[in-house]
């Protein structure tokens, strides 16, 4: 088990979700989601809460549709841990999300963090929480 390989492939398939973002490939970005086993997903909105690949799609659908433009930026802080049974990963990463819908341009930063297992040879997300880090302008202090 060569943990850098296993590695290199999680990181092919961040640098994939970016891709498929941009290029609104639906099928491409479903193929990434797993199909045996429970997923779970939290979106940037509080009410983006999903737990069956259907739930995900519709939402995926809806923003392909909603934006006219979808890149992702840099890749930056990607971690990337594997489980010592080899079958099991997590990647964490950030970007700027750069959309724009209706004429009007947004350019975020984005975090996502990302389980992955091995499925049939391939690796499959199982769980997915993206968000849009506060500016320090915009941050709460509790």
């Amino acid at each position: 088990m060569d943990l850098n390989l296993i590695k290199k492939e999680i990181e092919t398939e961040v640098i994939n979700i970016c891709d498929y973002y941009h290029d609104k490939n639906f099928e491409a970005l479903s193929r990434l989601f797993s199909t045996k086993s429970n997923i779970m997903i939290f979106g940037t909105n509080s009410k983006e809460t999903y737990r069956t690949i259907e739930e995900w799609q519709a939402l995926v659908k809806r923003d392909i549709e909603l934006y006219d433009v979808i890149n992702f930026g840099k890749i930056r802080n990607l971690s990337i841990q594997v489980a010592s049974s080899a079958n099991f990963a997590t990647s964490f990463f950030e970007a700027e999300l750069e959309y724009t819908a209706e004429y009007e341009r947004s350019n975020p930063d984005i975090r996502l963090a990302l389980t992955w297992i091995k499925e049939d040879e391939n690796w499959k997300i199982i769980q997915w929480l993206a968000s849009f880090p506060a500016t320090e302008e915009q941050q709460i202090i509790f």
